[in-house]
């Protein structure tokens, strides 16, 4: 886990996040990608999920194993509730440590606010 908040993702936009500052609230973390047909799919009911626990302080984030330009391409045909952020491709490698031990796609986990899966 501790190589997860040691990440900076990119925002479609081209900025960098630091995972770190995304510790002391609760999290769900999809991971996806524009090409996987099952992860474009399930992310309509992710987003009214979102929408619904906005207010408990839940915030969601997509994080996409793809390019800068197919993710704003996508989000501007799919909106999403959520921000969508970038990794690279060998982040899925980094998934199996969060439980994803097949290292597919999509692939969600939910993080306490302790940072606790």
């Amino acid at each position: 886990m501790e190589a997860f908040w040691a990440l900076e993702l990119a925002t479609p936009s081209g900025a960098q996040l630091p995972v770190r500052s995304l510790r002391g609230r609760p999290l769900v973390l999809n991971f996806w990608a524009t090409w996987c047909p099952p992860c474009r799919k399930e992310m309509p009911a992710l987003s009214a999920i979102s929408t619904k626990y906005r207010d408990r302080g839940v915030q969601f984030f997509g994080i996409s194993i793809d390019t800068e330009s197919n993710v704003r391409s996508f989000q501007t045909q799919t909106p999403v509730s959520y921000p969508l952020l970038i990794a690279s491709p060998s982040a899925v490698q980094l998934t199996e440590a969060l439980g994803n031990t097949v290292q597919a796609l999509p692939f969600t986990v939910i993080v306490d606010k302790n940072g606790k899966i």
